[in-house]
């Protein structure tokens, strides 16, 4: 554990120094990933999966907010769909234009779940996206996370269609238009994956604001059994054929992946839960103070012994700097 904590502050203190620079190669490499598997899923050879092109538009990625990553993702998957006819390129811009103006609009810091929730659930870890989202956000991130698995279907359609929409003519958009929108709506999967990941956010939303001792963790647990609890009942009542051990293994992995990242996030020691009463002119204040995890924590006992803490004092300080 001492191990862990040590390793942690020193990227902490190793990132707050190159914060920049690591911040522009995080945005970069996560930019050329995603355009990277966009192109893998299209099996395309045009000009969007050129690696130059993807490059070019990573290090466009690097210096723009996170925000624009999925824009940018968006027109990387017009672009290949434009390959595979003018109506599949319609389809494709008008879903993807719509999302993007509903989260510029009300959410747009948590617009990356729009091309990493489709990522998650294509290497099969879809409930992690959602745990996160539920970790660190509020609950509208379920409009993130919903529309992240509409982006999924759509590209699940129009790459699984792509030899039948090739048997038709490239006149024959009637045809080609029934087909793609048929694969879109016809199974259920969709309607169940986006009630479960939208379950998954809320549950452990309410799970983190419980405060009780180690809410965090026992959130990420939860929210991996609500979504195997929806995919179970799923099958049971609405005729999808979720594979249950693939999910059953994604699930885990989400959990544990999970914890890993609220273990770098947030490291808290409930031992030393104080609970602190004060008041001034305007408020009385009942707040529950509980400290970090630090390595500190692990020296000598005398050392430690040595050494209090005034929560009181810290949380003055704190409200003072707000």
């Amino acid at each position: 554990m001492r191990g862990a904590l040590t390793i942690k502050e020193i990227l902490k203190k190793f990132y707050s120094v190159h914060s920049v620079y690591i911040d522009i190669i995080v945005k970069a490499c996560t930019a050329f990933a995603c355009f990277y598997w966009i192109a893998s899923v299209f099996e395309g050879e045009g000009v969007f999966a050129n690696t130059f092109v993807m490059l070019i538009a990573a290090l466009l990625c690097s210096v723009l907010p996170f925000r624009f990553m999925p824009i940018v993702s968006g027109a990387f998957i017009v672009g290949h769909s434009f390959s595979m006819g003018i109506d599949v390129f319609a389809v494709c811009a008008i879903i993807l234009l719509a999302l993007t103006f509903l989260f510029l609009r009300f959410v747009p810091d948590d617009s990356p779940a729009i091309i990493f929730l489709p990522i998650a659930m294509h290497f099969g870890i879809p409930a992690l996206v959602p745990i996160c989202y539920g970790l660190r956000k509020r609950p509208s991130a379920v409009l993130a996370v919903g529309s992240g698995c509409i982006v999924y279907y759509l590209l699940s359609a129009v790459t699984s269609n792509k030899d039948a929409l090739l048997e038709f003519g490239k006149t024959e958009y009637v045809a080609r238009l029934t087909l793609l929108m048929e694969s879109i709506s016809s199974g259920n999967e969709m309607i169940v994956s986006i009630l479960a990941l939208s379950g998954v956010v809320m549950i452990v939303y309410a799970f983190r604001r419980l405060g009780f001792a180690h809410a965090y963790e026992a959130a990420c647990v939860a929210g991996g059994v609500v979504y195997i609890f929806f995919v179970i009942l799923g099958n049971s009542i609405s005729l999808t054929k979720f594979d249950l051990a693939k999910e059953g293994i994604g699930a885990g992995a989400a959990i544990i992946i999970s914890l890993i990242l609220q273990f770098f996030w947030l490291s808290l020691d409930f031992k030393k839960v104080e609970v602190l009463e004060f008041e001034d002119d305007m408020y009385y204040y009942h707040v529950k103070a509980v400290p970090k995890i630090t390595s500190e924590d692990f020296a000598d006992t005398d050392e430690a012994d040595g050494e209090s803490v005034n929560f009181e004092q810290k949380l003055e300080d704190s409200l003072r700097n707000l």
